[in-house]
Formats: C-alpha cells, structure tokens, sequence
C-alpha cells in the first residue's frame, strides 16, 4: 500500500496479483498445452471469482465516499462503463469476421460445427446491451470470458444503490448480501451445479455478487482498523495466505465446499496484501509486475480468440 502523488491510496501488489489471475485464467483456456499445466492452472475458471473478490475492494475505495457525498447514479453508471465497454465491443467486432469464416469452412468443407448455434444475432445484440449473462442464453457466447463483464456491470450498479441507500450501514448490508449470495450459489451447485458454483450465463450474477460484496464489506473492514505488521512476521503472513489459495485451489474442481474456501482464501489474500508489509509484497509491486496487472483487463478480453486461433492452426 502505497500514497500517489494526488494522497490516494494504491494498492500496488493487488495490482501485480490481478496480473497473475489473468494469466492463469488465459493458461487454463489454452486447449494446446492442456498436459502440462499445474494443478492451480487447471481449476483456473476459479479466479473470475479473485476478479470479483478484487472489484468489490477496489470499486470500494474509489467511489465508496464519493457516492455518500452525492456522486450521481448516471454519471456513476457512465464512469464504469467507459471502463468495461469499449474493448468489449472492439471484441465483439473482432469475432465476427472470425465466426464468419468459421461459418464458410463449416458449410463449404464439412470442418467443425455450425458456430452460429452460439454466435448468431440474438446472442450478438444481448452481448452488445451487456445481457448475455443474466439469464437469457443457455451457453457462453461470441467472447467467452465477457461473460463476466455482463454480470460485474449490473453489479457495480447494485453496488451503488447499496451504497446510496444505507450509506452508514453499507458494510452490514454488504455482508448480508455476501452470505446470502453464498448460500444461495452452493445450494444450487449441491442441487445439481455441472462446476459447482461457477456459474455464467446462467447464475452468474449471484456468484458476482458472492464475491463482488465480500471484497467491498473487507475493504471497509481494512479501512476502519488499518494495521502493518514488521517485515518478518508480514513475510510470513503473506507466504502462508499464498500456500492456503494454491492448496484450496488445487482441490476446487467442481468441489463446491474448496471452491467457498478458494473465495475465503482471495478475500485473505487481497486483505492482507492490500496492508503490503512483507517481502512478497516488495517484490509484487515491483513495475514490470504491476504492468501485468495494468493490463490484465486486455488479456482477459483478448486472450480467448487467441488461444483459438492458434489451436486452429496447430490442426493443420
């Protein structure tokens, strides 16, 4: 944790860590080096959920006082979009002439699948509304990974209505909405959940939700009892937080108890990197690790078409 030049507070090594989660997410979609990857890269679908987890803090300790001293619902709404929206339509418009060609193999040579089952104009227009992962497609769409960007949206508004409406008991409200999220997420993964609590399209929003509020009610708890520990005990506390996500982690795969404890283990880490007394954190905000997670939104976006199209060629 560190002061910018304007006295904001900036959390270096959650940068640096975002980093890191985005590129496992894009290892554990890599089908071409499927073998090899590390246990913790193949549950990897799990840190969405440290995106989640990371939002809520972050969202929290950029517009929390902002919205109680009367920042504007549009202009709120506005500010997040200009965020997540512009690559996500650059995106849509990268895939289409993609899914086009696809469609002339498949009807001229008989190769692969329709892809316009998935990827056809109803999926297209509830993408480009920020819909397509709040119930009304069965399957992941055009950009797989922005299913996330629907969910997160339509979050970071309930996020400030939250705020707007209780304002001083916003922690309270947000831990309600995090424990009821969770309930909620796992009965329906012991009812029947094919990966357990991660959901998309379909239950997507509540997962969001689960993680999202956990990391907003933690940051005010960071807030309201800041603390730093000396560098050797921190180190320590840093490399045990660390050990306990890849343990959990590792035995997540559609095991709904360790993926709960998987979102536990973000929340401990970003509460306790967020304070960044030990040497893990020295070293994760170095700049060359934080430019990462600078642009860990791009290769979460981008990294999809990607990986396809060199699994494509790697046929031929």
């Amino acid at each position: 944790m560190a002061k910018g030049e304007t006295g904001r507070v900036f959390f270096g090594a959650l940068e640096s860590w975002r980093g890191v989660a985005a590129l496992i997410v894009a290892w554990f979609h890599a089908p071409f080096v499927d073998g090899d990857k590390l246990m913790i890269v193949k549950q990897g679908a799990i840190f969405v959920d440290f995106f989640f987890v990371l939002s809520g803090f972050v969202i929290a300790h950029a517009y929390l006082d902002k919205i109680r001293a009367g920042l504007g619902f549009q202009k709120f709404a506005l500010l997040r979009l200009a965020r997540l929206y512009p690559l996500h339509l650059f995106m849509l418009a990268v895939w289409v002439p993609f899914v086009l060609v696809r469609l002339g193999v498949f009807e001229v040579y008989g190769i692969g699948a329709d892809p316009t089952e998935r990827n056809n104009v109803a999926s297209f227009g509830l993408n480009l509304i920020l819909l397509h992962s709040m119930g009304f497609l069965e399957t992941l769409t055009w950009n797989g990974p922005a299913w996330s960007i629907s969910v997160e949206f339509f979050t970071y508004l309930m996020f400030f209505l939250l705020t707007w409406a209780f304002r001083a008991h916003a922690a309270l409200v947000f831990v309600l909405v995090a424990a009821a999220s969770l309930v909620a997420i796992y009965v329906l993964a012991k009812m029947g959940g094919e990966h357990g609590i991660l959901f998309t399209t379909d239950f997507g929003i509540l997962r969001c939700f689960a993680s999202f509020f956990t990391g907003a009610a933690l940051y005010i708890g960071f807030r309201s009892k800041p603390w730093r520990l000396a560098r050797a005990p921190a180190t320590v506390l840093e490399a045990g937080v660390v050990f306990a996500v890849v343990f959990a982690v590792a035995r997540s795969f559609n095991h709904p108890e360790w993926q709960l404890a998987s979102i536990a283990g973000f929340g401990a880490l970003i509460y306790i990197f967020a304070s960044g007394g030990g040497y893990i954190s020295t070293i994760m905000n170095a700049r060359s690790i934080r430019y990462v997670g600078e642009i860990s939104y791009s290769i979460y976006m981008v990294h999809a078409i990607i990986m396809i199209a060199v699994s494509n060629l790697c046929r031929f």
